[in-house]
């Protein structure tokens, strides 16, 4: 019963709660910061593919899994043949409009 009575009195304490309270304050701050790090990296391989670097180099500078990087080179291909797909079109049917004048 004494220890029972003493947790619930460590719990309950000020000093405790504003500890533990900080405490989970700087860690999702921390982890937060460790996210926007990450983030950060994958733009720099994004940047980095978009240059023609290959795989491995981007791995040494980003620090990302050379299977993420090669993820992230397959949806950067799909895109970009995404886009040039939308310019295609777009000219075409500016083209069309032009001579049929519409």
């Amino acid at each position: 019963m004494e220890f029972n009575k003493w947790l619930d009195e460590y719990i309950n304490d000020e000093r405790t709660a504003n500890f533990y309270g900080n405490w989970n304050i700087k860690l999702k701050r921390d982890e937060a910061f460790a996210d926007g790090i990450e983030q950060r990296n994958y733009d720099i391989a994004k940047k980095l593919l978009a240059t023609g670097a290959n795989t491995n180099y981007i791995h040494e500078i980003t620090g990302l899994s050379i299977n993420d990087i090669k993820k992230l080179k397959q949806k950067s291909y799909y895109s970009n043949f995404l886009i040039t797909f939308l310019n295609v079109l777009d000219n075409y049917l500016k083209l069309l409009k032009t001579l049929f004048h519409f």
